[in-house]
């Protein structure tokens, strides 16, 4: 399961999660802050860095450096499932 919460306290996000736990799913959790109750629940922690500035109401470059990472997870997961991704992309 990849769970994506910038706070790490997002509470739907880490209900999802220790539920997946319960049922001895693995969890990728992406955040920005290292201690937070959502990397108390994760099996792999990818963390972001939170860039804040005055003039933005929310976070964009952490926001985008956790699509960048998404995007090489699925591109990782296509090229080693290529048989059966080929099809879908090719439309």
């Amino acid at each position: 399961m990849i769970a994506i919460s910038f706070s790490g306290e997002s509470a739907e996000v880490i209900d999802c999660v220790k539920n997946a736990r319960k049922n001895k799913c693995k969890t990728i959790c992406f955040t920005a802050f290292m201690k937070s109750t959502l990397t108390d629940f994760a099996d792999v922690l990818l963390l972001t860095v939170p860039v804040k500035y005055r003039y933005q109401k929310i976070d964009i470059p952490s926001r985008t450096s956790i699509h960048a990472l998404l995007d090489a997870i699925y591109l990782n997961v296509i090229t080693k499932k290529s048989g059966k991704a080929a099809g879908f992309l090719s439309r």
